[in-house]
């Protein structure tokens, strides 16, 4: 191998571990009407109830949709297109790199009228086997620490062993 090729790969792989390290974490789902066809161009809007950011997307030919580098918090979720019921969903949890998979079924109507979903099992995307923790700053001020140092919450986190 060529001394330019093998300096090109060391330049693109510290990229491609700061790609793997990104905190954001994204909501995907597939936008359906009452019968279960698929509902394209809906408008769906993902909105951090913290500070009010928004993350557009619509929903391609086969109803898929996906907001992505969304920031840990918690999300309300919002979708619309004509001739349908508008559909809200508030308290989608994002921790760090978590890919929730939330499908959303639009019922016939005005877009005056708004269908909103209070509780609904959000499930996990099976196809990642990521690990992560997002350790809160409650956490931070309340939990007991050896020494008083932070390095100490880490031993909180799944998997993780402090020796």
């Amino acid at each position: 191998m060529g001394c330019t090729m093998k300096r090109t790969i060391l330049a693109f792989v510290p990229l491609a571990i700061a790609v793997a390290q990104d905190p954001r974490g994204s909501i995907t789902g597939r936008v359906t009407d009452a019968s279960g066809a698929v509902v394209p161009a809906a408008a769906i809007r993902c909105v951090q109830q913290e500070t009010g950011v928004v993350v557009r997307a619509v929903s391609n030919e086969q109803g898929r949709y996906e907001c992505v580098f969304l920031n840990p918090g918690t999300y309300r979720l919002e979708a619309e297109q004509a001739g349908f019921k508008a559909w809200v969903l508030a308290g989608v949890e994002v921790s760090m790199g978590d890919r929730k998979l939330v499908d959303i079924s639009l019922q016939l109507g005005e877009i005056a009228e708004t269908v909103e979903v209070s509780a609904q099992a959000l499930m996990l995307e099976a196809a990642s086997s990521n690990v992560g923790q997002v350790i809160t700053q409650n956490q931070v001020a309340n939990l007991p620490l050896r020494s008083g140092s932070v390095a100490y919450l880490f031993g909180f986190a799944p998997g993780v062993v402090m020796r």
